[in-house]
């Protein structure tokens, strides 16, 4: 009958651990909408500095094809060539880890978003495939 207050301590320590799973609950509400947020810039961002690289990869190549036109008109030495190339290959270089960037950002928002996709039956799939 008469439990010294027992039942209200009882009460008030289910009341924290019910606030105390609230606030937890919220927090991995508000990391989940800043991983989604994070993901969605880097996606914009990669997708952009890809599309300026690639911009850089025709302005490169254009300027070798025009430095090889030359070299053939006898116009300049084919170090201008050699050079304009290696440029070429700079930014087909960068446009490369610019475009792996933005898939691997991607990727991390559809794992952002919730997003899976059954590993197994895939690696299965794919050895199944193979001769």
């Amino acid at each position: 009958m008469f439990n010294a207050g027992r039942n209200q301590r009882r009460v008030d320590i289910e009341v924290a651990r019910a606030e105390q799973l609230l606030n937890r609950y919220q927090q991995t509400i508000l990391t989940a909408f800043q991983e989604v947020e994070d993901a969605v810039v880097a996606v914009y961002t990669y997708r952009a500095e890809h599309e300026s690289r690639v911009r850089q990869v025709e302005a490169a190549r254009n300027a070798t094809e025009l430095s090889w036109a030359r070299y053939q008109g006898g116009v300049t030495s084919y170090l201008e060539v050699l050079d304009l190339q290696r440029s070429l290959f700079g930014a087909e270089l960068a446009a490369s880890e610019t475009l792996q960037r933005e898939l691997s950002s991607t990727v991390e928002l559809y794992k952002a978003l919730g997003g899976g996709w059954p590993v197994r039956d895939s690696l299965w799939a794919v050895a199944d495939s193979l001769p």
